[in-house]
């Protein structure tokens, strides 16, 4: 388990995405046939041109592009998709960019091996926080393992992870009835 609470196993990590796209987007990334362990981005983002890949920022900036952000955020990029978290989530209120957001700035700490500082951990937990009122399954997911597991910021709270645990699955079934009724 790195320092900010999250264990890193690629098995886990790819079922994890697959499931976290299906329940916040309800679009399924497709996956290698060879290697499970591979995830492809259902994407022609890489194919674009630099003139439209700014078209597809500009859309994401001014108008608030859901299929837009999604190419950004399949892509992977945390350098470059954080900013459109950001703004996706306090501008637009897209609940998986809150999630987004915490996502990015605890793997970039990951990624250089550095531990968070107490400020930054309140900033990335409020986009959690943010993210279940939302409605966030994700958001509510990560906080029920962050109860669940604790970390350096967060004492293990059995009460508090039942009731995200709770929230996650009122979000999930809400998504569900949601995807019936569109059916």
């Amino acid at each position: 388990m790195n320092a900010n609470g999250w264990k890193h196993n690629k098995t886990i990590k790819t079922f994890f995405v697959v499931l976290l796209s299906v329940m916040s987007d309800g679009e399924i990334i497709c996956q290698s046939k060879t290697d499970v362990e591979v995830i492809e981005p259902c994407s022609s983002f890489s194919g674009l041109t630099p003139k439209e890949k700014e078209k597809v920022k500009h859309d994401i900036i001014t108008k608030g592009g859901r299929d837009s952000y999604r190419e950004l955020r399949i892509r992977g990029n945390q350098d470059e998709y954080l900013y459109y978290s950001i703004l996706m989530a306090q501008k637009y209120k897209l609940p998986s960019a809150f999630f987004d957001v915490y996502d990015a700035i605890t793997k970039m700490y990951d990624k250089h091996h550095i531990s968070m500082d107490l400020q930054t951990w309140n900033y990335v937990y409020s986009y959690l926080e943010m993210g279940t009122q939302f409605n966030c399954w994700e958001c509510s997911a990560a906080l029920e393992h962050l109860y669940l597991t604790g970390n350096e910021f967060v004492s293990i709270d059995s009460t508090k992870a039942l009731y995200y645990k709770e929230k996650r699955h009122s979000i999930s079934n809400g998504i569900k009835k949601k995807s019936s009724l569109e059916k």
